[in-house]
């Protein structure tokens, strides 16, 4: 995440073979709005940090990535792994919603705070 933060101005979050969330490298990092992203930066490691129980010093996104049979699936490919599911998750695929001016992301249920997360 380093690299990106440093190299790039646009990043696109990509899961299963779909694009998640996209928008410029600050919003994207500071302002994850789908779950996945959200679990993705919570698993860069935090050196400074301390680890408690809490915050174990290495976090992972809970459940593992569909098997390639499963990328015809109509629904939302992150739904297995989300703690946001909803029924219409497991019915149809998410369109992607215009959040600002810079950034987007495929959610049924996104994140719409303009506060930092800190996922």
């Amino acid at each position: 995440m380093g690299s990106v933060a440093e190299m790039a101005e646009r990043v696109v979050v990509m899961y299963a073979g779909r694009k998640i969330e996209d928008g410029h490298v600050e919003d994207i990092l500071l302002r994850p709005r789908h779950p996945y992203t959200r679990g993705l930066i919570a698993c860069v490691p935090h050196l400074l940090d301390k680890v408690t129980s809490d915050r174990p010093f290495l976090q992972e996104v809970p459940g593992v990535v569909p098997p390639l049979s499963d990328f015809g699936f109509d629904g939302c490919m992150f739904a297995p792994r989300c703690d946001l599911v909803r029924d219409v998750c497991w019915q149809e695929k998410p369109a992607d919603t215009n959040l600002t001016k810079t950034q987007s992301a495929a959610c049924w249920d996104l994140v719409t705070s303009n506060e930092s997360t800190n996922a």
